[in-house]
């Protein structure tokens, strides 16, 4: 009866044995309403997860140059303004991410309040209870990629920032001027 859920001409039979027209018709424009939803659910937690997934590029750009240490201290200038750069890039982008995934988030529960009402299309209210809870889930794991970036990304901010502290100690050992490169990664 339903093969796709995803389609705009729903038809069930349970639309049918409504007691009023009115509340078909309701009952109806918010499933129609919900799966619209879904889909651009869906397709918005593809476009995010995709997102976190080109963001390890530079993640794991910048968990390489964490632990070599020696080259930074060569190169400190280029390098670290290419870090602070990648970090502020990273921060920025999972903001928003994190952001976009919260909003998602809402309008979930928004949707699973308005299809609340539509329990009398029995089979129909299942399968978008179960979709709901499918993208929810899907919600959940996008939403802990995003946490586990942002704990590496703090981890990377701080190992760059005793790295320029100590660095500028071994400056004058090194005969090297000691500068202060803005960081772009942090606020402030």
């Amino acid at each position: 009866m339903l093969d796709n859920v995803y389609t705009d001409n729903l038809v069930s039979e349970d639309v049918y044995d409504c007691e009023g027209v009115s509340s078909c018709e309701n009952g109806t424009q918010e499933i129609e309403n919900t799966m619209k939803l879904l889909t651009r659910v869906d397709l918005d937690l593809v476009h995010s997860s995709e997102k976190l997934v080109n963001l390890h590029v530079p993640l794991m750009h910048l968990l390489a140059w964490e632990t070599d240490v020696q080259a930074m201290a060569l190169e400190i200038n280029s390098i670290s303004e290419i870090f602070d750069l990648l970090s502020g890039f990273l921060d920025s982008e999972v903001k928003e991410v994190d952001n976009f995934i919260n909003t998602l988030q809402l309008e979930i529960v928004d949707e699973r309040h308005k299809i609340s009402s539509c329990t009398h299309l029995k089979e129909l209210f299942t399968v978008l209870e179960d979709k709901l809870h499918d993208s929810e889930e899907s919600l959940k794991q996008s939403h802990e990629q995003v946490l586990v970036v942002k704990m590496q990304s703090v981890k990377l901010q701080s190992t760059i920032s005793t790295f320029k502290h100590e660095d500028c100690k071994l400056y004058p050992v090194m005969n090297l001027p000691c500068f202060e490169l803005p960081s772009v990664g942090t606020p402030g």
